[in-house]
């Protein structure tokens, strides 16, 4: 790598290394744009240890959140300009202060459904769920619920569970045929 120029390394080879060269020069801050788009997976765990152990502060943006949740630290999620949460990483993923947030850092995007709640009863769409443990926190009134895909399940309603009303559409790719039926 030594005997080439900077424009005949890979992507992944020049992302390797900008970052070496920021760690031999010991820099207080390194600043990074999209730090895992082109390296291997190996690479990418072990990014966070070295981030630590250099005592620097290392600034990125990316667009991933599994990029966010997987180099960790204090985040600042931003939208139209603004930031809309700061704090870590985790913070941002698992407890989104607003509708706005929970957008930016998920992947795919963020379901939504709006609730009228009134008591322990939330009405969605024509479905009343009964939800006291849920619901006893917030004040009477309308509200937005996001959900990400990965949360939904089809079970039997538990007691202190959701139920929306929903069609499922299942597509069987038939073999030898990249079209799904309907």
């Amino acid at each position: 790598m030594l005997d080439r120029l900077p424009l005949q390394l890979s992507g992944g080879q020049q992302q390797r290394t900008a970052i070496a060269r920021a760690l031999v020069k010991q820099a207080d801050l390194v600043l990074m744009d999209k730090p895992l788009a082109n390296l291997d997976y190996k690479l990418r765990e072990e990014l966070p240890r070295i981030f630590e152990a250099t005592g620097a502060i290392f600034v990125y943006a990316t667009t991933e959140p599994s990029e966010e949740l997987m180099l960790g630290g204090s985040t600042a999620a931003l939208s139209k300009g603004r930031v809309t949460q700061f704090g870590p990483a985790s913070a941002d993923y698992l407890n989104p202060h607003d509708i706005v947030t929970a957008g930016v850092v998920s992947d795919p995007p963020s379901n939504t459904g709006q609730a009228s709640i009134r008591g322990v009863v939330a009405q969605i769409s024509n479905a009343a769920n009964s939800g006291a443990e849920l619901f006893a926190h917030l004040a009477d009134g309308d509200y937005t619920l996001g959900f990400r895909a990965h949360q939904l399940y089809l079970e039997r309603p538990a007691v202190y569970g959701l139920t929306f009303p929903a069609v499922i559409r299942v597509a069987v790719l038939q073999h030898g045929s990249s079209r799904a039926p309907f």
